[in-house]
């Protein structure tokens, strides 16, 4: 309560000079030897995490990667805005390009101290960096994933390129439906993967063949954290990186709470309790939560080499 007080003052004189402040968590002194950078899959716990993190690793003016920049950035390579799934689908494999080519642009400048934000690591990228910079995620069962990732983007996304959309007008279920048949619902289920490895796998088959390398790539991760065991995770960072992290509670799905926004997350929620539709998500997230269990097993919440 006294931070945001703080924060709103600061802001309102800030204002009255003709300022707009800002202000994000910075460490409070040293912050280590290699810099950390913290992969945000998304609806992984990843803000209130990326929050704790930023209060021991973040220097000055590291601020988060821009999500509508980059968004924005993979909209101008585009000749026009998706106006169906299709293109949609186009729009995300070109947007994984984007958010690897950024997270390599940062890293190769070398003056961050904290790098956070949506963005996906390649094998190249970690065998270039992963000796200088400490790289760190966190895993979530993927089907609880999908179905927050889902609700989020409904009650949010108002880009009108990455469906769902809070836009579309399409009757909320049969929108669901055809995104979870469609090759979309596919990228949805697949977004660890794409972080991890760089690319969406194109189907179940190439979905296997990239499990090594899913696997791989984490080991090369400093710290590989799971959502329901954040206190080992919490302790690993201790271990390995040397700072006391703290992550509070912040479920950003649950602060839309208008009416219709409600109806909407009442009306989802019941859809991915469909018998059929859970059936559905177990088969789109086949090889991913081999991938999960895999993770939990070969981490542990263990320090990994």
């Amino acid at each position: 309560m006294i931070i945001e007080a703080l924060k709103i003052g600061a802001k309102k004189i800030g204002h009255s000079f003709g300022y707009d402040i800002k202000m994000h968590p910075i460490a409070k002194g040293n912050v280590g030897n290699n810099p950390v950078c913290f992969v945000h899959i998304p609806k992984c716990g990843g803000m209130s995490i990326e929050r704790g993190l930023r209060q021991q690793f973040a220097g000055v003016d590291e601020l988060r990667l821009n999500r509508d920049a980059l968004i924005q950035s993979t909209i101008c390579r585009l000749d026009n805005k998706p106006n169906n799934l299709d293109g949609v689908a186009k729009f995300s494999d070109l947007h994984c390009e984007t958010i690897t080519s950024l997270l390599g642009y940062e890293l190769a400048k070398g003056q961050k101290g904290f790098i956070s934000g949506h963005v996906a690591t390649t094998s190249m990228m970690l065998s270039t960096y992963a000796s200088e910079v400490d790289f760190v995620t966190v895993l979530r069962d993927p089907i609880e994933r999908f179905k927050s990732n889902y609700i989020f983007n409904k009650l949010t996304n108002r880009t009108g390129v990455m469906s769902p959309s809070a836009l579309s007008e399409t009757d909320v279920l049969q929108e669901a439906w055809d995104i979870l048949n469609h090759r979309r619902g596919w990228q949805m289920a697949n977004v660890p993967t794409m972080t991890i490895v760089g690319a969406f796998p194109s189907d179940k088959a190439h979905a296997v063949n990239l499990q090594k390398t899913f696997i791989a790539n984490l080991k090369r991760y400093k710290v590989v954290g799971f959502l329901d065991d954040l206190t080992s995770f919490q302790s690993r960072i201790h271990e390995v990186l040397g700072k006391k992290v703290i992550f509070g509670h912040r479920n950003a799905t649950a602060s839309f709470s208008a009416d219709e926004n409600d109806k909407t997350r009442v009306q989802l929620t019941e859809f991915f309790q469909r018998r059929d539709v859970q059936h559905k998500l177990e088969s789109l997230c086949e090889i991913e939560m081999q991938n999960y269990l895999i993770a939990k097993e070969t981490f542990g919440g263990k320090k990994h080499e």
